[in-house]
């Protein structure tokens, strides 16, 4: 088993054949995951005639708490075909997602998920604004992700400049209220304007009977990171030509922070 360290935790690098999600091939070669002065490099890589994909995740559950990173990518020149994906992962019907993808979810969009997804309500889809002219002096492709996973609630947040998307995930037994939120800071000095969505902080605004829905378990559940080809390989490659330098790009994780 390869492992890597960074921000002070140990990850675990995968290597596999032909597995979800996708199906794909995931590489643990030192050209696909590595660490530099930069941070994390997550990567697909072209091995054996196929490409696979990168994925890392931390070597031991952390439990409750909110997990954030700083994503580095410039997601219009990545590979559409490609998700980045941050989440927290006990089985594939019990996870906590934040998920980038032209293809899967739309171009400049993201999603946060509490699987399993297709019960009504457990998607929250949003657009990502990527080029902006606010802030002109950031840096173009820093994104901020964060999953704030609480015993009674999961808040989601992604954040890229000015804009900053927010979705609360609230348990009540098998019911679960979802408050969905999103926030627009639209920064002109020396004022600060705040918009919020029309009616969007009432709680109980939408209620799913949702007892399929299961909350993880802190003693198991881990944090993953990955970016993996929708569809799976075989599909891509057999329906189009991919473009290795869109593919090559990755992502790179700047920095990670947990709370408790």
């Amino acid at each position: 088993m390869c492992l890597v360290k960074f921000s002070g935790y140990t990850w675990q690098v995968r290597s596999s054949g032909l597995s979800n999600p996708g199906p794909n091939y995931f590489s643990d070669s030192p050209t696909s995951v590595y660490v530099d002065k930069k941070g994390l490099h997550i990567i697909p890589v072209f091995e054996g005639g196929v490409w696979k994909c990168a994925e890392v995740s931390i070597s031991t559950p952390l439990g409750y708490g909110k997990y954030e990173v700083e994503v580095e990518c410039d997601f219009e020149t990545l590979n559409p075909h490609l998700v980045a994906a941050l989440f927290l992962y006990e089985s594939d019907t019990c996870e906590l997602d934040i998920e980038y993808s032209h293809t899967m979810v739309g171009k400049h969009k993201g999603q946060f998920v509490v699987q399993p997804g297709g019960i009504s309500g457990n998607t929250h889809i949003f657009k990502q604004v990527v080029k902006s002219k606010h802030h002109a002096g950031a840096t173009s492709n820093q994104h901020r992700w964060s999953i704030d996973w609480q015993k009674d609630k999961v808040i989601f947040s992604a954040r890229y400049k000015a804009m900053k998307h927010v979705w609360v995930y609230a348990y009540s037994q098998n019911i679960v209220r979802k408050i969905k939120t999103w926030f627009y800071l639209h920064i002109v000095a020396p004022v600060v304007r705040l918009w919020k969505s029309k009616g969007a902080l009432k709680q109980g605004m939408s209620v799913y009977d949702v007892s399929s829905t299961r909350q993880l378990n802190p003693d198991f559940a881990k944090l993953i990171i990955n970016l993996w080809l929708y569809k799976g390989i075989e599909h891509i490659t057999a329906h189009s030509n991919i473009d290795k330098d869109s593919m090559r790009k990755g992502i790179c994780i700047r920095s990670f922070k947990f709370t408790k």
